[in-house]
């Protein structure tokens, strides 16, 4: 799910890529911004509607390429202490929305423990994220993938340090491939279950998500109840 230093906009948009602005305003086609710093504060902010996807660097983080168009709108403000920015004070939010995007082109290969892998693609004809940054966390508030082919969420709480890199992980994966992939393309849904991960008792194949930003673990572990759970549009 990768998200400048001031690279708060990769690593929150990690997972990132999204969302609601309808004004016309919002440059359309083009990722637009930026990240101001004066004493007292790092402003990063980042707008763009129908922008396509291969524009977007955090989006091609993933190891498969990614396409489709997403509108996006990024303001996260980090207070300056002593001219060193502290993450762990900074408010703000990310959103992002992407339609008929695809995730794979059927010619990549996905790196897995086995090696590499044909993948295929996956189509997700919907997806939202939303992250919320306050009092001293950033977490994934709202997680829509709407795709034929994979039920995937994603639950992310961070609770920022002063230095981002010390921010502590808490989160969660949960997946699996629907019966119409296995049938119209089971190679890609055999890479799915590729990953090392074990399918758990509600029927997904599990990474537990935890460690320091700057070092995270994905664990093949179920994630249990202290994992977070992301909020889900209808």
């Amino acid at each position: 799910m990768a998200w400048y230093r001031r690279e708060v906009t990769i690593r929150f948009a990690v997972v990132c890529l999204l969302a609601a602005c309808g004004s016309h305003s919002v440059p359309v086609g083009e990722l637009v911004g930026g990240v101001d710093v004066t004493d007292e504060v790092t402003r990063i902010h980042y707008e763009g509607r129908d922008v396509p996807v291969e524009k977007i660097a955090a989006a091609q983080q993933w190891g498969l390429p990614v396409s489709g168009t997403a509108t996006v709108a990024i303001a996260v403000d980090v207070p300056r202490v002593n001219a060193v920015d502290d993450y762990s004070r900074a408010t703000g939010t990310i959103r992002v929305i992407c339609k008929a995007c695809k995730v794979g082109d059927d010619v990549a290969k996905l790196t897995s423990p086995l090696g590499a892998i044909d993948f295929g693609h996956i189509a997700v004809p919907d997806f939202e994220l939303a992250i919320d940054v306050a009092n001293g966390k950033a977490v994934v508030s709202t997680w829509r993938f709407d795709s034929p082919d994979v039920v995937l969420e994603v639950a992310l709480e961070l609770e920022l340090a002063r230095r981002f890199d010390d921010s502590t992980v808490n989160g969660c994966i949960r997946f699996h491939p629907t019966g119409g992939l296995m049938q119209h393309a089971p190679t890609t849904a055999a890479a799915l279950q590729a990953t090392g991960a074990d399918m758990h008792a509600d029927g997904n194949f599990q990474i537990k998500l935890s460690g320091k930003v700057r070092d995270p673990r994905r664990l093949n572990a179920e994630c249990g109840d202290s994992a977070p759970r992301t909020l889900r549009h209808p």
